[in-house]
Order: structure tokens, then sequence, then C-alpha cells
């Protein structure tokens, strides 16, 4: 599907689509409330820091973390899921998978981490593919050059590998519009499209407003 966003609208877009991942975890928790605790759309909390577009507090105390990346044209190639894209840093900076190892397998480590993955309307390349069994990407199956890199970045062989085992790679996921639409379809037998469209416009001050749904957010 060909998009149509205006090239300065990019950034809102990416925000509404983080949305109606959370906005699919929310649901889940208005079907099944003894699912979780609580549920938290871009948590304060600085040990979900990089994984925390979405939290969820499972009945045990476990945690889901979800982060989310979205994707203008996912049928691009240069917009792939890819190593690339994965391990790419500034000079002074952290890669996306650096930024995601650290809480992850800290909470893995605790025995606090229920799950933990990116959700991405990405494709991934060939390459990458090759190291999927499922979601997870299978640390033998990592091209050795690859390894090597991940390994520089992580730390350590062990610290790579826990990573991998408790990290899902949740890609080629609708997009955007058609992500609304599968949402609507779950709800629209409770609310009519103004209460959809109300409950939109609720979890973006959930997202952006501290302590906000009231008492402690």
């Amino acid at each position: 599907m060909r998009h149509n966003y205006k090239p300065k609208a990019i950034t809102r877009v990416g925000f509404a689509y983080q949305d109606l991942v959370a906005a699919e975890t929310l649901l889940e928790f208005y079907r099944y409330p003894n699912k979780y605790q609580w549920v938290q759309v871009e948590a304060s909390d600085p040990s979900f820091r990089a994984v925390d577009d979405v939290v969820a507090c499972r009945a045990d105390g476990r945690f889901e973390l979800t982060q989310v990346k979205f994707a203008v044209d996912p049928d691009n190639p240069t917009t792939a899921l890819d190593w690339d894209w994965l391990l790419a840093k500034k000079p002074k900076g952290k890669s996306l998978l650096q930024h995601w190892a650290g809480p992850v397998t800290a909470h893995a480590n605790s025995g606090l981490l229920a799950s933990a993955s990116l959700k991405t309307d990405r494709k991934p390349d060939a390459e990458f593919s090759k190291a999927l069994k499922g979601s997870r990407v299978s640390y033998s199956k990592i091209p050795a050059n690859i390894r090597k890199r991940i390994v520089s970045q992580l730390g350590s062989t062990g610290t790579a590998q826990k990573f991998f085992s408790n990290f899902d790679f949740v890609h080629s996921q609708p997009v955007l519009e058609d992500l609304d639409a599968i949402l609507w379809t779950r709800i629209s037998s409770d609310t009519d499209r103004a209460g959809w469209a109300l409950f939109q416009k609720q979890l973006q001050l959930w997202a952006t407003q501290k302590n906000w749904p009231h008492p402690d957010g």
C-alpha cells in the first residue's frame, strides 16, 4: 500500500502508529481485565528505557516490554529490518541493539521479564530472515562477521545470547491504516466510531501527560 503522507507529517504519523500498537495492548486489557495490573504508554521508569513505548505489568508482576518502529514505506528495501539498521550508531552514540539489550537483559536476569519485543511494519531482508526462527533470532545462524559486531557492541557473547533468547522481532506488521481497521473490528461491537476516536484521543493524553490517567498514570 503506497502512502500519501505529507513529508512534514512523518513524525506525527509515527506517533499515531505507536499509539495504535499501544491500543492493541489496552484492548487486550479491556477484554481480559485480570491479565494485567497496569499498562503504561511511554513509560517513564528509567529501568524500561529504550523498550518503553508500551509496558504492561502482568498479574504475576512480570513485564511485557514493547518498542515500536514505524517505516514510512515498509516495501522500500532501504527501510528493511536488517543488521545494518540495528547496529548503526554514531561515534559517541549507541545502536538500537545496544539500547534494547541493557533493559532486556537486566529484567531477564531479575526474573521479571515476561516478554520483550520490537513491533514494526518493517520487513526483514534476506540476510536477517535467515537468522530468524519465528520471531526470535537464532544466534548460531547469525553470520560470523555480524556476530563479531554484535559482541563488540554488547560486550560479550553471553550478553548477546541472553538478549536474543529473550527478544522477539515482530516484523511485517500491518501499516497504519490497516492496523486501525483491524483494531476497530475488535472493539466495534462495544462502541461506535465516536467512541473509538475518543479512546484514541485519550490515549494520546496518556502517552504525553504525567500521571494521566489519574491518580498516578
